[in-house]
């Protein structure tokens, strides 16, 4: 496969962690006084894992390298028209993404990969709620959607609240998920050529 193999997972957990270990600034800063002639300093830069729970990462992290496991090399849409059993499975919604997070939840669940056995029972709930919201968000049929709500909440965002610490890690997701256009333009150029020949894979197989 092309585009979704093991460097893919790779690059998109290097991005995930990038993004959530290298410092940011607020999204938004104090407000400016009407008396004031000077705009307020900004508030220091830091990391967004500095607001995030050590089993919210680590469920990040998980998410970052299975979002795409099992990947057959072909789209939502290709499995959805061949009425693939994939698509039969999950009623034809989000079929790639939650093949990815059954088939990763039941490589985890292998005692010789079970990383998460030392959790109790509500963290490993949490665990899974999280990694299962992650690999969802990477579905590109939602793209618009989750960045509506971000943008509507993004100047009232607060990172210590739990839902927005959930909205943002979907951003960050879905950001390394499609990071390539950050990239110097020679790597850019070889990650869009694989996955254009991974879509033109997909006609001699209709």
């Amino acid at each position: 496969i092309q585009d979704h193999n093991r460097v893919h997972a790779a690059d998109v957990l290097h991005g995930c962690y990038y993004l959530t270990c290298h410092p940011v600034r607020p999204l938004i800063g104090p407000a400016t006084s009407p008396d004031s002639l000077l705009p307020p300093p900004l508030p220091p830069a830091a990391p967004i894992s500095s607001s995030m729970s050590t089993l919210e990462l680590m469920a990040l992290y998980t998410a970052a390298a299975m979002h795409d496991y099992d990947h057959p090399g072909r789209t939502n849409a290709f499995l959805v028209a061949a009425e693939d059993k994939k698509a039969i499975l999950y009623n034809d919604r989000s079929v790639l993404e939650n093949h990815h997070a059954a088939e990763s939840w039941r490589l985890l669940q292998l005692k010789e990969n079970n990383f998460i056995e030392t959790l109790d029972s509500a963290e490993t709930k949490r665990f899974r709620y999280l990694v299962l919201e992650y690999i969802l968000a990477t579905d590109l049929k939602q793209h618009f959607e989750i960045i509506m709500t971000f943008n509507e909440k993004s100047s009232e965002m607060e990172l210590l609240n739990e839902s927005d610490r959930l909205l943002m890690a979907k951003m960050i997701i879905k950001m390394a998920d499609i990071n390539s256009p950050t990239k110097p333009y020679g790597l850019h150029r070889q990650w869009t050529e694989r996955i254009c020949q991974e879509f033109y894979e997909q006609v001699g197989h209709f």
